[in-house]
């Protein structure tokens, strides 16, 4: 463990290539000087690994006050946690993730991040369009768990099995040509708000329509999936329901077109895999019209039996 007790940027990294390698560490009480990273900065090539970035933060904006990733950057395995800042002009509590050209791609899996907190994109906030991003785990972020924008190199970024719970902002906002698949996203949002679940800027001026499906968008304090600045866009095969606000803001009900349902996505609960599906879930794929799984996590749980009775034969149990 490197705990830097906020005297600077614990590990920079500048014009890295291919085989670089930055793993197995626990760096903390980052306190960034300059205008990238205050845990770390990996510029270039590079397979981040097996790192936990926790405590860090700044005192001017800043890309990134846990991690700053600029370049083709591979991350695996990683948790970024409690890194705040009241800085004005900050973006990514947790992340500051951009691809920095065209074809420079990023790669990120099995990330968690949470209790982060900046002005914009308090868990993982997304500058440019090439990259994937799969198995992020976003919750009880101060803000957004993932913010998404200038997205104008092409289609993406891809989002998918990913987790946005309990965020107090949107669990993803973009404002880009975002692809999202395979996603559960419940209880984000403030009380009230049309932000809540996915929130959506404008995307007027990105080349490729933005793409949700298969997501499960559930009972999200704000609303489940709003679009300010209406466009094209592709919502197909997801269940959106029981949100607070509304199901969909500045959109007609989806409900029943492409696939789309509004239904009880019946998790499992307790356990676990508290967000994987119940047996007779309609986000099951022998359950719904699209034949697919919706959400993050498949079936592991037997669902509810139901048998109907009446007055009599039920006080005769007891």
């Amino acid at each position: 463990m490197i705990d830097g007790q906020f005297q600077g940027q614990i590990v920079g990294g500048e014009n890295l290539v291919g085989g670089s390698e930055i793993g197995f560490l626990t760096l903390r009480g980052g306190l960034g000087a300059g205008l990238y990273g205050s845990g770390l900065l990996a510029s270039g090539e590079a397979f981040i690994h097996d790192i936990t970035i926790e405590d860090c933060s700044a005192s001017h904006a800043i890309y990134g006050i846990g991690l700053c990733s600029l370049g083709k950057i591979t991350i695996s395995d990683c948790t970024l946690r409690r890194n705040t800042s009241t800085a004005a002009g900050t973006h990514g509590g947790g992340a500051y993730l951009a691809s920095t050209g065209l074809g420079l791609t990023f790669s990120i899996s099995n990330l968690e991040v949470h209790e982060n907190d900046a002005e914009h994109g308090a868990g993982v906030y997304v500058n440019g369009s090439q990259g994937t991003i799969s198995g992020l785990y976003a919750h009880d972020n101060l803000g957004s768990g993932l913010s998404v924008y200038d997205g104008d190199w092409g289609t993406g970024p891809r989002v998918e099995n990913s987790l946005f719970i309990s965020n107090e902002g949107s669990g993803v906002t973009f404002d880009a040509s975002l692809i999202m698949q395979s996603c559960t996203v419940v209880d984000n949002g403030p009380a009230g708000s049309w932000i809540g679940g996915i929130s959506c800027g404008s995307t007027w001026d990105h080349p490729h329509n933005p793409s949700i499906t298969q997501c499960i968008v559930f009972d999200n304090r704000g609303s489940g999936i709003s679009w300010l600045d209406p466009t094209s866009f592709a919502l197909s095969c997801n269940d959106v329901y029981g949100n607070a606000y509304a199901n969909y803001v500045n959109l007609a009900d989806q409900t029943g077109l492409n696939g789309n349902l509004s239904e009880d996505p019946r998790f499992c609960g307790r356990g676990g895999s508290p967000y994987a599906l119940a047996a007779d879930s309609p986000c099951a794929p022998d359950n719904n019209g699209c034949g697919v799984l919706m959400g993050a996590f498949p079936v592991a749980c037997e669902g509810t039996a139901t048998e109907s009775r009446n007055w009599s034969s039920i006080k005769a149990l007891y």
